[in-house]
């Protein structure tokens, strides 16, 4: 047996927990009750909420309708894509969006308010009450709106849901459902801004390349002219000699074109008709110019408010009218001509150009003219690659498709997400359960005293223990009242009272057998009764248990170890003048121990009992060769030598007692006695007691209800017992 006393054990004990489980059922119930219902009437209480979902799924792989196989080709960003499609989904400039198309600044749910913040600072303040406006008012509603959004991947498919929870179930269909169609119109407007930026850089570099086409043209001309001269001499091609008269007759009317043109421009936009007179050529000109001249003539000689005099002015602004048209039409004839030469200008260089590179011209000069040719040929090439992509881009711009569409617009939910009634009170059921356990494992190992036998041997770790009830008689009077129970053993020997301390007995012997099997020693046993605090009823169960001895044909030997504050004399109601204390203070030469010893009226039964208590210390007196010589003794003497010692948290004198003892028997009060006090004082036990003595708990004073006994086998008992 071990010498040291735990009080746990490391294996879980299955039916431990079960008797747990049975005694404290009560309080485990009234804990789940109790949970349950204040988590239903709070989770009644509660606002109901709706949540709409919209589904939304994103393409994997680029919507072009330029090219139709790149809707098809997805490729490994496609997670990550997605990934960033959620939050762009939940991103401020989606929810201003979608907060802009509903109007939701004037929502009573999700629109400004008056937050507990501001009411607060309202009050320490003093100052008015005053709705948020400007970035504060908006940050308020854009962090609503979060609050009730939730925008997350459909496990690992292309599918993002975009869930909206709100007070009204229409409410958070609308929202989720702008909320996406925000997500889809930013998406395209995303790529239509793209492909808009795409084409200013292309317009820009086609730009430089028309610059870089004509200067290559340019050059190659430049060349062929500068060289002229000589490739003429050398290839002896008079044709393009007469080409290149041909070219300076043709510049040269064209100077002279071009300088007129100027000329009847600025004259028109400087309303100089003089000049413009002198500069148009043409017979209509002149049949104005001379119609002029004679309305002057006739002006010149009236007076300037006579009738003649206005229809003349009016006809002299008419034809400065005509001249002005037929100026203007004069220029963009001398404007289209100069068009037509430049043209025919350019067909007789491009003759010139193509005359000369097909002569049979030096090498030095057709090695040059062949990279000037080169370089030219270059700059076509870009430029019709960038012409080519400007035109792309520019047709993307109008045909752009987001890369998402809505697969599942929200819909009004038909019931509330929250509060979930059902999971809630799961949830607490299961919480309340847990808790009533873990309350119960509390109160059964460390809170409160023990109920029952089954909580003392499993909190204990004991391997048996005994209840005895509490027990209540009849008096003449037929009225319930308190007798002593040791007399019960006498004169109520059947009732529960008396047949627990028989069973006790039994108990002691049980264990006695079990320590020394089969022992033939006809030595007495030494059965000790102690407790761990005063009050636990320890004399008077061992009085109880000397006289059911002394019944039972056996010769048991009682002794009132407890010299400091001995009581079974006030039991028997005697006062002997010397006592235990007096025995082994003489240490048994004044004094003999037969003239301590009593004998019970009742029973017979022989006890050493004390007279008076001590006022000093009493340890010396128990741990002395006296009181050991006394127990050898006795037990030599007596069938059963039992112990009756005083409390082992109050007093030491138990600790030098335990060594004596063959059996322990730990008295515990019911629903009374700590049991963090009980454990002390088994631990104390365990290191004063011999390594081989086992310890028996009695749960004393039992309730009748609470017996075990009480209702399945009252029918064996006394009534009334």
């Amino acid at each position: 047996m071990s010498t040291e006393y735990s009080g746990e054990e490391r294996e879980i004990d299955v039916r431990a927990i079960f008797g747990l489980l049975r005694r404290q059922i009560r309080l485990i119930a009234v804990c789940v009750l109790l949970v349950v219902v204040v988590t239903a009437l709070v989770t009644f209480s509660l606002t109901p909420k709706y949540t709409a979902a919209a589904l939304v799924q994103v393409e994997s792989g680029q919507r072009n309708l330029l090219d139709p196989q790149a809707a098809f080709a997805g490729d490994s960003s496609d997670i990550s894509r997605i990934e960033s499609a959620v939050e762009i989904a939940k991103s401020d400039s989606i929810l201003l969006q979608a907060i802009d198309d509903l109007d939701l600044v004037d929502d009573p749910e999700f629109g400004v308010s008056l937050g507990f913040r501001s009411w607060l600072t309202s009050v320490i303040r003093s100052t008015p009450l005053e709705l948020p406006t400007g970035e504060e008012a908006l940050h308020q509603i854009l962090g609503n709106l979060k609050g009730a959004l939730s925008v997350s991947r459909r496990g690992l498919t292309s599918l993002i849901s975009i869930e909206v929870e709100s007070v009204d179930p229409f409410r958070a269909a609308v929202i989720a459902n702008a909320v996406a169609s925000a997500y889809i119109q930013d998406q395209i407007d995303t790529r239509i801004s793209a492909a808009l930026q795409a084409r200013d850089v292309l317009q820009r570099r086609i730009a430089i390349a028309t610059t870089d086409v004509t200067s290559s043209e340019e050059a190659i001309d430049l060349f062929v002219f500068d060289n002229l001269d000589r490739i003429t001499e050398e290839t002896g091609r008079e044709d393009i000699a007469n080409m290149r008269a041909e070219v300076a007759a043709f510049e040269a009317e064209r100077e002279r074109t071009n300088a007129l043109a100027d000329v009847l421009a600025e004259s028109l936009d400087s309303q100089d008709f003089d000049s413009l007179r002198q500069s148009l050529q043409s017979d209509a000109a002149r049949a104005l110019e001379r119609q002029r001249t004679q309305l002057e003539a006739q002006l010149s000689g009236l007076p300037e408010s006579a009738p003649e005099a206005v229809d003349l002015r009016a006809e002299l602004a008419r034809l400065d009218q005509e001249l002005r048209r037929t100026a203007r039409i004069e220029l963009g004839s001398l404007r289209d001509s100069l068009a037509q030469s430049q043209g025919a200008l350019s067909d007789l260089r491009g003759s010139i150009r193509n005359a000369a590179l097909s002569a049979e011209l030096p090498t030095d000069l057709l090695t040059t003219v062949y990279s000037l040719q080169q370089e030219a040929s270059v700059a076509r090439s870009q430029y019709q690659v960038l012409l080519s992509r400007l035109r792309d881009v520019e047709a993307q711009a109008d045909l752009q498709l987001a890369e998402a569409r809505i697969v599942s617009p929200a819909l009004e939910p038909s019931g509330p997400s929250f509060p979930r009634v059902s999971l809630i009170l799961a949830v607490a059921t299961m919480f309340s359960l847990a808790l009533g356990i873990g309350i119960a494992y509390l109160r059964e190992n460390y809170v409160g005293g023990f109920v029952s036998d089954r909580q003392v041997e499993s909190v204990l770790r004991l391997p048996t223990s005994v209840s005895v009830p509490r027990l209540r008689t009849h008096d003449d009077t037929g009225e319930l009242a308190l007798l002593s129970p040791a007399d019960a053993i006498v004169t109520a020997p059947i009732s529960q009272y008396s047949e627990s301390v028989r069973r006790i007995g039994a108990s002691v012997d049980q264990l006695l057998r079990s320590r020394e099997p089969g022992s033939g020693s006809a030595r007495g046993s030494v059965l000790m009764v102690c407790s761990a605090i005063p009050g636990e009823g320890k004399s008077t169960l061992a009085l109880s248990l000397g006289r059911s001895y002394a019944l039972s044909g056996k010769r048991p030997i009682l002794i009132d170890c407890d010299l400091r504050k001995p009581s079974i004399h006030r039991h028997l109601g005697i006062q002997p003048s010397r006592g235990l204390y007096e025995f082994l203070a003489s240490h048994g030469q004044q004094i003999k121990f037969s003239d301590i010893v009593v004998r019970d009226s009742q029973t017979l039964l022989a006890m050493a009992i004390g007279a008076r208590g001590s006022g000093t210390p009493t340890d010396h007196l128990v741990f002395g060769t006296a009181f050991e010589h006394l127990v050898e003794s006795a037990a030599a003497a007596f069938d059963t030598v039992i112990l009756d010692t005083p409390p082992i948290g109050a007093v030491v004198d138990g600790l030098y007692l335990a060594k004596h003892a063959d059996v322990i028997a730990l008295v515990v009060r019911w629903a009374s006695t700590s049991q963090d006090e009980v454990r002390s004082t088994m631990k104390t036990l365990f290191a004063a007691k011999r390594p081989d003595t086992p310890i028996l708990a009695v749960l004393n004073q039992v309730e009748g209800a609470r017996n075990r006994y009480n209702s399945r086998y009252a029918g064996y008992f006394e009534e009334g017992y």
